[in-house]
């Protein structure tokens, strides 16, 4: 609950107080209980008695108003991992629905390696092979995209035997 009010991810949790990323899963997951030394350093740096952790029945004070949450906030800003809200800012859903898919470029029949070069250089946006095509596939079956085969294109602009999926709003 404490991520979550802190709009945190475990990465980013485990940067603002200073324990390993496993630490925190530990603890999350219930697999390794929460010490009362760490509830404490909870609590020192987030700013609010660290016996409210132990306690069901009392409300969590806002967490957000914290001098050391906000500068984390501040300094980490850029960091997509740290924080739950910028999620779907780094998903290649995301990217695709709101993105790519509205631009001109994917007007005309795309295959992913064009995609793939196009989304490098346009939007520096890097991703393999297979989990582009995986979004892409998903980007039509949501209905985003339509797609057919077509036979691929060699570097030399000679088409090949092969066929490739080719995508286009």
């Amino acid at each position: 609950m404490i991520l979550k009010l802190c709009d945190l991810e475990v990465s980013g949790f485990s940067q603002l107080v200073g324990k390993s990323e496993s630490h925190i899963y530990g603890v999350v997951n219930g697999s390794r209980p929460l010490s009362n030394s760490f509830a404490n350093q909870i609590g020192a740096i987030l700013n609010f008695d660290s016996g409210v952790i132990f306690n069901l029945n009392r409300p969590l004070p806002s967490l957000l108003e914290s001098d050391k949450l906000i500068d984390f906030r501040r300094k980490y800003s850029n960091n997509l991992e740290y924080f739950i809200s910028k999620r779907n800012e780094q998903s290649i859903d995301f990217f695709l629905v709101n993105v790519l898919i509205p631009s001109e470029f994917m007007e005309d029949k795309r295959s992913v390696s064009e995609i793939r070069i196009h989304s490098r250089e346009v939007y520096k946006k890097e991703f393999s092979s297979e989990e582009l095509s995986k979004g892409l596939r998903y980007a039509v079956k949501k209905g985003h995209l339509k797609t057919t085969k077509k036979e691929i294109v060699k570097s030399s602009g000679t088409k090949g035997i092969r066929m490739v999926d080719v995508f286009w709003s």
